[in-house]
């Protein structure tokens, strides 16, 4: 560490000990974790299910849902495959039928991966399952 500033790459997770910034559960799977940079301060925030980010950029910090031109966060996805590489989420694809965290089901692949979605295809499934079956946590919406 030194002086200079802020990071700009994902963080390491802290298995069973850190928690996710939605919902508030411990993070114990790394192969669905997801994190993201952004806010003023550049602060990164953890998640336990691909989902949970996806619902927090739509309630904490929308300009991290928009294409990666702009003033855009940072987005990344643990690549389900090898549960080491972190993959841009929006690059990355998605499939489905997963048994993750918080049920959303989605694991990401890198780009071109057989058999997926993109992260737009499942942004929009995350959010149509919230509409008919919200998930209620305790710290939903992230801090304040």
């Amino acid at each position: 560490a030194g002086c200079g500033g802020p990071d700009e790459g994902p963080g390491p997770i802290k298995l069973d000990r850190d928690a996710c910034d939605f919902c508030g559960m411990i993070i114990s799977e790394i192969r669905y974790a997801a994190e993201i940079r952004g806010g003023g301060d550049h602060r990164l925030y953890k998640f336990d299910d691909i989902g949970c980010a996806v619902h927090f950029t739509q309630r904490t910090l929308p300009e991290t849902a928009q294409p990666a031109t702009g003033p855009a966060g940072k987005f990344w996805v643990m690549n389900h495959e090898d549960g080491k590489t972190w993959l841009d989420a929006r690059q990355a694809t998605y499939r489905g039928g997963f048994p993750t965290p918080m049920a959303y089901g989605f694991a990401a692949l890198k780009e071109g991966a057989p058999e997926t979605v993109s992260f737009e295809a499942m942004k929009t499934a995350v959010l149509k399952r919230a509409e008919s079956a919200p998930i209620i946590t305790a710290n939903a919406g992230g801090p304040r």
